[in-house]
């Protein structure tokens, strides 16, 4: 186990997770505040998005950078391990296919970085994609501004929508015009 500290590459992996897992963090603990809107939520998830597809596509190669310099002065190595190949026995009846190789930096870029990168991504987007629905449906009703802004086709618009979001069979809690009336 105290090698496997020593390692180039789990020294990479640690700044990699710490980089992702800090701008999260921060994030999550703005999501998480007692007087928190949808529409800022959204907003912060946008930001994290747009941060995480950007360290996705720039991140690889400044975090390399700064790490290499950092193993240096660590004495370790900065060097990727060579991962051995395996050679498969092919039949005569089998097409062969040609296998890209690739470096062992790249592999790791591949299968360690933008695996976890595209994995962040998703996650996030999927709730981002909700925050979005639920705006769509609640943002009327969390500004008192956004309610005297509406006309009143719009108004009618959003408390029928509320109405069908909250029913339950034919059963519902709201009646979207008795709620327009109001």
């Amino acid at each position: 186990a105290t090698h496997e500290l020593e390692d180039f590459e789990f020294l990479l992996g640690m700044n990699i997770w710490y980089d992702i897992l800090f701008v999260v963090n921060s994030v999550s603990r703005i999501l998480q505040s007692k007087d928190m809107h949808i529409d800022v939520a959204i907003d912060h998830l946008k930001g994290l998005i747009t941060y995480l597809k950007h360290y996705r596509e720039n991140g690889f190669a400044l975090t390399l950078e700064s790490i290499e310099k950092m193993a240096i002065e660590m004495d370790i190595e900065p060097k990727f391990r060579e991962k051995r190949k395996i050679h498969r026995k092919s039949h005569f009846d089998e097409n062969i296919s040609n296998e890209i190789t690739h470096s062992p930096e790249e592999s790791f870029r591949i299968e360690y970085f933008l695996y976890i990168l595209d994995q962040s991504i998703n996650s996030i987007e999927t709730r981002f994609e909700q925050f979005l629905q639920y705006e769509t449906i609640f943002s009327f009703l969390f500004d008192s501004k956004k309610i005297k802004a509406l006309d009143e086709d719009e108004l009618k618009k959003y408390c029928i929508n509320l109405e069908i979001f909250l029913r339950f069979n034919e059963y519902s809690d709201i009646d979207g015009l008795d709620l327009f009336s109001e």
